[in-house]
């Protein structure tokens, strides 16, 4: 049987559900996020802190809902505090996975009001001939940035392959 991918209702219903518990956890002011509803007639509190403090569990937890949700509860920081405090392996490649989780990129920000982008102020003022001391200077107010310059002025020339490394126009 061949797996068909979930129907549009059946999205829908997800979206609105993963929205719903991001609104709960937004309006959650307390520090029991993960224990209260964990506890119940068959689990008693104490065993319900074992099982939220074990390193397999807040695994999970930081994989599936992020630190965010681990730091609400006081039981499941604790336990992270001290895992990390033992510098436990696990926990700790997972806190690097979280962090190097991709974040969405952000839209570019409005042009300067001299209706240029900085790269391109400096690729002008590189093709006068200036060197990249003087462009960090009239460009950032400070010398010591000539190596932002040299970064740009590669990035450009990675964008037009065509313009030579050592290309400087006759002055």
């Amino acid at each position: 049987m061949v797996d068909q991918p979930p129907a549009e209702e059946d999205l829908q219903e997800q979206i609105e559900a993963a929205q719903e518990a991001r609104r709960e956890f937004e309006a959650y002011n307390g520090d029991e996020y993960f224990i209260r509803n964990w506890v119940d007639e068959d689990t008693p509190h104490e065993q319900a802190v074992a099982e939220l403090t074990n390193p397999f569990t807040l695994s999970v937890l930081l994989s599936l809902n992020g630190l965010e949700c681990i730091l609400a509860d006081k039981y499941a920081t604790a336990g992270l505090k001290n895992l990390l405090i033992q510098r436990h392996e696990g926990i700790l490649g997972d806190l690097a996975a979280y962090a190097a989780r991709k974040k969405p990129k952000r839209k570019p920000g409005p042009r300067p009001k001299g209706g240029k982008y900085l790269q391109q102020k400096i690729i002008e003022l590189d093709d006068q001939g200036l060197s990249n001391g003087k462009i960090a200077i009239i460009v950032y107010g400070t010398p010591t940035k000539r190596n932002l310059v040299a970064a740009h002025l590669n990035q450009a020339r990675k964008k037009i392959p065509t313009r030579s490394a050592e290309y400087r126009p006759p002055q």
